[in-house]
């Protein structure tokens, strides 16, 4: 038994080295949102002001359009949205997102992948707010806030409000961490003659997803589109037939808005295709061009994201799908 051991126990401990030297050292990202959700609920706007004064403005006069923090009919405005929202929505999201620990932690792993492949970039101030069901996320400068209410999940708000079902799919906590990268990759990812054409369409939204992919290692591409199982499986079933129909009808060089729109936009299902395919399957189809292409060429992200030659990836990624 001692020899077993003995032969045994440096063998483990090589293979811990190796797995230490060949893992990616990602740096350690400090992430914490500023509650401004619950500051609205509990201020007044001249303590918003005084708290938060880069955000209060923005917010007050673009996110809840009650006009300007000095203006006397504002205030009115204002208590009549907190008196509105209050109870129950706003408690609802209060019972959902007591802490943000989960969210954070997840972010805070995405970010520091992002770090090590971008060191050079800043990390954006985070905050929360509520909205009234607006739009999810929104940035300012440098700063990026979630609109909670937008997260809360099987929610029974959400069938009053009329919400289709495949846009819900995106509306749970965990997707917050995944917006907000999302939202930071399109900032960054340049958008050069992107919208020429389907095509290139396609393949920018391509870049971006499969760079989420690598800050989200775990996670799916399904999942970034908030597909449903049925959904991805669909789109690898029917992955050639969909490229035929691309290239049959002449939509990869269309430069026609609403075509373009009808293969990139959240959908219940492709114009053109069966009812069983998800929206978005033009996004599908320009991640698996820039997947192939990065399998074949061994290009870095930097040098990725830099290419807005989109013809040139599709010659280099020699997709054509069967």
């Amino acid at each position: 038994m001692c020899k077993e051991k003995q032969t045994w126990i440096p063998f483990l401990c090589l293979i811990v080295l190796l797995s230490a030297c060949n893992s990616k050292q990602h740096p350690e990202v400090l992430v914490e949102f500023q509650r401004f959700d619950e500051a609205v609920f509990s201020k007044n706007i001249n303590e918003l002001v005084a708290d938060y004064p880069a955000f209060t403005p923005f917010y007050l006069e673009k996110i809840i359009k009650v006009g300007q923090a000095g203006d006397s009919t504002t205030v009115a405005y204002f208590q009549e949205f907190k008196n509105t929202y209050k109870s129950p929505i706003y408690d609802s999201v209060r019972v959902v997102f007591r802490t943000m620990d989960s969210v954070e932690k997840q972010l805070a792993l995405a970010l520091g992948n992002y770090i090590s492949y971008f060191p050079n970039d800043s990390i954006p101030k985070l905050y929360t707010h509520f909205s009234g069901f607006n739009e999810s996320i929104i940035t300012n400068g440098n700063i990026i806030s979630i609109s909670l209410e937008n997260y809360l999940g099987k929610s029974n708000y959400y069938d009053q409000l009329g919400v289709y079902q495949y846009l819900r799919e995106g509306m749970f906590p965990n997707k917050i961490p995944v917006d907000i990268m999302k939202m930071l990759l399109f900032q960054k990812v340049n958008p050069t003659n992107a919208t020429d054409n389907l095509l290139s369409t396609m393949i920018y939204q391509g870049k971006v997803y499969y760079v989420l992919k690598e800050l989200f290692p775990k996670k799916s591409l399904a999942f970034f589109l908030n597909y449903t199982p049925e959904q991805e499986l669909w789109c690898e079933a029917n992955e050639a037939m969909m490229w035929s129909y691309l290239v049959e009808h002449q939509h990869l060089f269309s430069s026609d808005y609403r075509t373009i729109r009808s293969y990139i936009d959240p959908a219940p299902f492709t114009k053109g295709f069966p009812t069983e395919s998800p929206g978005q399957t033009g996004v599908w189809i320009g991640f698996q061009i820039v997947k192939d292409y990065m399998d074949n060429t061994q290009t870095n992200l930097t040098e990725l994201l830099d290419n807005t030659d989109y013809s040139d990836i599709l010659e280099l990624s020699a997709y054509n799908p069967e």
